[in-house]
């Protein structure tokens, strides 16, 4: 460490108003080291002295310190104080192996590009390659489209080819779905913890999000039909399946519930059903209960890889057209290529068995996830398994103190607070297990993870 200086401190006299004062003060100690503001060397204020300056709590500012701590930013002298670490001071993830990213949710290797690449092969010497790029593509994929719904079906949901809207993946349907169903500046009801995208998405598009209390399987009928009837809200977002990022799984009884609700109220519901794949038992989409008030999304990226921008949204009859004029007003068309290598995974049977696979996978993952953390209450019903858990934690501090203390140890989680509504508590942290990581890698990573909770925050570091 380089030599400390006790002149000049920090003094900083206000906070940022729109966040937490604990991460206000985190944020203001990181963007002033980053710009230069504070200097390797430099002592930070007493506790106390920096509360009474900010009009904060104490435990607020021993909060951020620690925090900032466990980023390697600064640390303590025993007798001294504490003081910003220069960057050569500072802990590194190299110093425990490379980067172990479990908070991107992509799906384990288990031979896609493999598949795709023979399919490309095959392609390349047929002459309807030069069709998949012609105008008349489009028309064309009526034959896909069929073949898909034949591959969205089980029992109680039949989709047919004229049901079917292609899209550029999951994202891009439920934009499609928004523009369909909710009216500019509409609130939209949301699972209280809700994928991340939607909540992107929802905010570039200014639509306040409603919450909605959840349970074990996800959303409540009680608490919906409460924040419907308060909100006056019209539309639900939803994912039933494996929801993002708690991994919760509606059962028949609660998915039929919801659509009764929805009947009652009138109201419309986005389905996002991207990882019923996954599902180790048939459950009715929420579509084949309310078909006419559901658009029902699905996404083939979630089995062959992020960069297959392709999915499909089962449309309700009265919404086709616009639909289609909203896919062409939006993204002309979606990729004939793509769409046609998936034809061909699924006429051939390659897209059923790696589907059989990745569940396979999936479970031996999470299996070991449940293993390292058996005795942690509230884990995600096993039954339903894909390639990422959720790890419950006491409060949204903990999770945050965990998320800076992996991340200075080379572990990568999902934010804190990345998922939570407005006024929601995100008690936990969202577990990827798939990616390029073989399952050894992950198993590595989650017993470094436990073992980063089940040290006291003061082994990393103490401050005087």
């Amino acid at each position: 460490m380089q030599k400390a200086t006790h002149e000049p401190e920090w003094n900083p006299t206000r906070l940022r108003e729109d966040r937490p004062p604990y991460l206000a003060l985190l944020q203001l100690l990181q963007d002033d080291i980053e710009n230069g503001t504070l200097q390797a060397g430099v002592r930070l204020p007493p506790h106390r002295k920096l509360a009474a300056q900010l009009g904060i709590g104490i435990s607020t500012v021993t909060k951020a310190y620690r925090t900032a701590g466990q980023m390697g930013l600064i640390g303590g002298r025993s007798g001294q104080g504490t003081f910003v670490l220069s960057p050569r001071d500072r802990s590194s993830p190299a110093e425990t192996g490379d980067d172990v990213n479990l908070g991107f949710n992509l799906s384990p290797r288990i031979g896609q590009r493999e598949a795709i690449r023979e399919i490309m092969a095959d392609l390349g010497n047929d002459p309807v390659l030069d069709d998949l790029f012609a105008h008349s593509s489009i028309e064309a994929q009526r034959a896909h489209r069929q073949t898909i719904a034949t591959w969205l079906t089980r029992p109680g949901f039949a989709p047919g080819s004229d049901d079917i809207v292609l899209t550029n993946g999951a994202q891009h349907g439920i934009d499609l779905a928004l523009n369909l169903l909710a009216a500019p500046g509409a609130p939209i009801l949301v699972e209280e913890l809700t994928y991340v995208g939607f909540k992107a998405l929802a905010a570039t598009r200014q639509f306040p999000l409603v919450p909605v209390g959840m349970d074990e399987e996800g959303i409540t009928p009680e608490a919906l039909e409460t924040a419907l009837i308060a909100s006056g809200a019209k539309v639900l977002y939803c994912m039933p399946t494996l929801q993002s990022p708690t991994a919760r799984t509606m059962g028949r009884e609660r998915r039929e519930a919801i659509a009764r609700l929805a009947r009652k109220h009138d109201i419309r519901i986005i389905e996002d059903d991207v990882y019923s794949f996954l599902a180790s038992q048939e459950l009715p989409p929420i579509a084949s209960l309310c078909p006419e008030r559901t658009i029902h999304l699905s996404s083939f990226s979630k089995l062959l890889g992020l960069g297959f921008r392709l999915g499909a949204a089962v449309v309700p009859a009265a919404l086709r057209d616009q639909a289609q004029i909203a896919v062409r007003a939006t993204a002309w068309t979606t990729s004939a290529l793509l769409t046609e290598i998936v034809a061909r995974l699924l006429e051939t049977g390659r897209f059923q068995q790696l589907a059989d696979t990745m569940r396979l996978e999936s479970a031996a993952r999470v299996e070991m996830f449940r293993s390292i953390f058996a005795d942690f209450a509230d884990l995600p019903d096993g039954n339903v398994m894909g390639y990422h858990t959720w790890l419950p934690l006491p409060s949204t501090s903990a999770a945050q103190d965990l998320y800076y203390t992996a991340r200075n140890q080379g572990l990568l989680l999902t934010p804190p607070g990345a998922a939570a509504v407005p006024s929601v508590e995100e008690a936990g942290i969202r577990i990827c297990l798939g990616g390029d990581a073989d399952r050894g890698s992950i198993q590595s990573a989650l017993h470094r993870l436990r073992r980063i909770i089940d040290t006291p925050a003061e082994q990393f570091l103490t401050y005087a």
